[in-house]
């Protein structure tokens, strides 16, 4: 068995976070067609929709993705999947032109990688406040021996939080003072006015 489920989270054998994204991206498109009777109706204000669709529909598609080092195809098909809801419930096409960040101002929401980076940097700051002897932290630092395989290696969780942080600006933040931290990164992803 190459692949299996846990705990709602697709874990590969090879490594990499592409058949999480998968299965993230089926289970956001299942809850958006539960809920698109509501979300596709033109009565309620594109606030509302953007509340909902953040509480039901992203946080579905982002479950687990604090421990993922994505990709950028796998980036971009979560941004595509994303603009594809947003133009549905905002009743617009790519015809028409409107640009997607535009879209999401008005239902007050900021991009899902921009989430994402959000909910991996909160996540760093937890394992970072652990005691060295917790299994978290242990888990965190385990090496494999072993030769390595050919070609390129794959991008890391720490590579990932190396740019997430330098995207972030929040080298000089001290992740051992949570209330900072946690300020800092809100600070950091809130959508523009």
């Amino acid at each position: 068995m190459s692949r299996f489920c846990y705990l709602g989270n697709m874990i590969d054998a090879g490594g990499g976070a592409e058949a999480a994204v998968t299965a993230r991206i089926r289970s956001g498109w299942k809850k958006f067609r539960e809920l698109a009777p509501f979300l596709t109706f033109r009565a309620p204000p594109p606030k509302v929709k953007g509340k909902v669709y953040a509480a039901c529909i992203r946080k579905c598609m982002t479950y687990g993705s604090e421990t993922w080092s994505l990709k950028s195809d796998s980036a971009q098909r979560l941004e595509r999947t994303e603009m594809r809801m947003v133009r549905w419930m905002c009743g617009t096409s790519l015809r028409e032109k409107q640009r997607g960040e535009d879209l999401l101002q008005s239902m007050g929401l900021t991009k899902i990688t921009d989430e994402i980076r959000q909910s991996r940097l909160r996540w760093y700051g937890h394992v970072v406040r652990r005691e060295e002897s917790h299994w978290l932290k242990k888990a965190w630092r385990f090496e494999v021996v072993g030769p390595r395989p050919r070609g390129r290696p794959r991008k890391t969780w720490d590579e990932t939080l190396a740019e997430d942080l330098r995207l972030s600006n929040l080298a000089n933040v001290d992740v051992r003072n949570r209330t900072e931290w946690n300020r800092a990164i809100k600070e950091r992803q809130r959508p523009t006015p």
